[in-house]
């Protein structure tokens, strides 16, 4: 499930891009995600579905004796100190939240539709800034807040009966960047929503970037440039400091 392969699709996540209803709970959004048929058998293929971590959701509350965003921020964000990091609750009041834009059929730049995601709390319910991201992106670069075989788990890539190896170990992209670094990512998009979170494990190198417009380059060469300068002086850093 952690890996997209457990042969659910994305068309509830599809139909509710921007959907305005609001789940009250887990269970609710639950309820209607696992109605969706299973597009091949598990572990069969990889098809992305973010519903896949709603229903993770699920299972970390009955684990965990406690509701998701409960656990996310006993288990989470306290021990990180993830302190700007909190539920897109889009009917609640939240300080230096962001507005969100789109740009229409003609290029212009305007307000995007209001959504409700709280069907996707885990998958893609949460606000926060570049500094929380990169906190908790290098928290994933060594032993410590999770075991090293833990770490090792994450980053494996699945493979899968029909497509094979797969680019995704359990919630990761897993592959090179432009310059043939070995990296870690995840993107995430939405309504008014672009960003992206890099590891680079060799370089221990953490890197988020967060946008408030759909579609916005977050990637690429984007990625690459603002990699190549941090890399660059952490390497300067090095050599200076005799390390």
């Amino acid at each position: 499930i952690a890996g997209h392969a457990s042969g659910l699709g994305d068309q509830f996540d599809t139909a509710n891009f921007y959907t305005t209803k609001h789940y009250a709970s887990t269970t609710e959004a639950l309820r209607e995600i696992i109605t969706e048929p299973l597009r091949s058998p598990p572990r069969a293929r990889h098809f992305y579905t973010t519903g896949s971590y709603t229903i993770i959701a699920g299972v970390i509350e009955r684990v965990a004796r406690r509701d998701f965003p409960t656990a996310m921020n006993d288990l989470v964000l306290k021990p990180l100190h993830l302190k700007n990091t909190v539920l897109n609750i889009r009917h609640s009041i939240i300080p230096n939240r962001t507005s969100f834009y789109v740009q229409d059929v003609s290029g212009a730049t305007i307000n995007a539709p209001y959504f409700d995601p709280s069907f996707k709390l885990a998958g893609a319910g949460y606000l926060s800034t570049a500094e929380d991201l990169a906190r908790f992106g290098a928290a994933l670069q060594r032993p410590g807040f999770l075991k090293r075989a833990t770490l090792d788990e994450l980053f494996r890539p699945l493979e899968t009966t029909v497509d094979g190896k797969t680019e995704f170990g359990l919630g990761w992209r897993v592959g090179k960047d432009g310059k043939g670094r070995r990296i870690f990512h995840q993107p995430g998009g939405g309504a008014g929503i672009s960003c992206r979170l890099f590891l680079y494990p060799d370089e221990n190198v953490a890197i988020a970037i967060l946008t408030n417009l759909t579609g916005a380059p977050v990637g690429g060469r984007t990625s690459d440039s603002i990699a190549d300068a941090f890399i660059s002086a952490k390497s300067s850093a090095g050599q200076v400091y005799g390390r």
